[in-house]
Formats: structure tokens, sequence, C-alpha cells
């Protein structure tokens, strides 16, 4: 038991050195995208989030202690707001594709493919992550092959204050977030590129 308690005790000590006690569960804020665009596309765009991709999570380990992204959190707000700098409105929908009389003409289904995190392995040392996204694209009701695939990445550096003790663990936490932040922003300003690329080709 005393030889228990004393791995315990270094353990824990090793632990409160590296700023890592406590794992970070992270939430992406919002808006995560802020690219202006010189004209907007005069009609408005129905977006469909599946139900997977409002609950993903990625979870890891830094060292021995586990930590977690949910990526899927905000995702639909983010969506809206990158996709609305440059459409006439945003409709979010709860069938895809959109049938009836109000569905809009063109619509996509938006999911997260995946999403890697690489916690940087001390505090003072960078934080990285990619996303993949993908959105299946429809037009008057008829799904468009093939899907359309992006990739966004990010990293996030605490900066000196990742050496500074008690101060380093939240520098670390915020240097994870950043990178989280930055890939998911990434990505879904690309899917909008994309997207509209896209639509230029198959509904002109």
């Amino acid at each position: 038991m005393f030889l228990e308690g004393m791995t315990v005790r270094r353990l824990a000590l090793l632990l409160s050195l590296l700023g890592l006690a406590c794992g970070p569960e992270i939430r992406l804020s919002y808006p995560l995208t802020s690219k202006r665009y010189d004209s907007r596309l005069a009609l408005p765009i129905g977006l469909h989030i599946s139900d997977a991709a409002r609950s993903y999570v990625t979870k890891g380990h830094i060292n021995i202690v586990g930590y977690q992204v949910d990526f899927g959190d905000s995702f639909e707000a983010n969506a809206a707001h990158a996709f609305g700098a440059v459409f006439d409105g945003v409709k979010v929908l709860d069938r895809f594709p959109p049938a009836g009389p109000d569905a809009p003409r063109l619509a996509l289904d938006l999911d997260i493919a995946d999403a890697d995190v690489s916690p940087g392995a001390l505090t003072f040392m960078a934080s990285h992550a990619r996303v993949e996204l993908r959105a299946k694209l429809a037009v008057d009701g008829a799904v468009q092959e093939p899907p359309i695939d992006v990739t966004g990445n990010g990293e996030g550096a605490p900066g000196a204050l990742g050496a500074a003790p008690i101060v380093n663990q939240n520098a670390y936490d915020s240097a994870l977030q950043k990178a989280c932040e930055s890939a998911m922003g990434d990505a879904l300003q690309k899917l909008v590129d994309a997207s509209i690329t896209r639509m230029a080709l198959v509904a002109p």
C-alpha cells in the first residue's frame, strides 16, 4: 500500500508539472469564419445537419490524461454563419433532399467526416487539429454526385505562458481550443467556396 501510495503521489506530481492534472473539455465557439464576399448570391441555401454531426465528439489522451473536443455542438450555428455570408438567407432543413413547395432550390447535407487532434506533449508545445467535412449538394431535389470533400487545419501555440507555473494549464487548454476552432473554421470556409464552385457548374 505504501508503494502504491508513493506511485499515485509521484504520478500526481508529474501531471501537475506537466500542467495536465485535469483533462480539458473543449467546446468550439461561434462564429468561426469571418470572410467577406464582394457580392451575395440572390437566393437562399438549405442546410441539413445530421444527428451524427451534431453530436460529433473526438476523445483522446494527453500522456495519460483524457481530453474531449465537442466539434458538433456549434456546428449548425457556425455552418449557417459561414454560408450566410454569401447566400441570401439560410434555412435549416429537417430532411434531405428537401421536398415540397417551400423547398429551397439549392440544399446541402453537411457531415463531419473525420476530425483528428494532436495536443502538444508538454504545456509549452503547440497543438494541431484537422477537420474533414463532406457535403452532398441537391439541386431542385436531385442529389448531385460526387460529394464535396474539404479538409481544414489549425494550430494553437500557448506561447511563453505555457512554460509558466500555475497558469500553464490555462494557456495549454486555450492553445488546444484555438487549434480545433481554426481547423473547423478553415474547413467551413473551404466548404463554402467549394460549394459555390460546384453550384456554378451544375446549377448556373
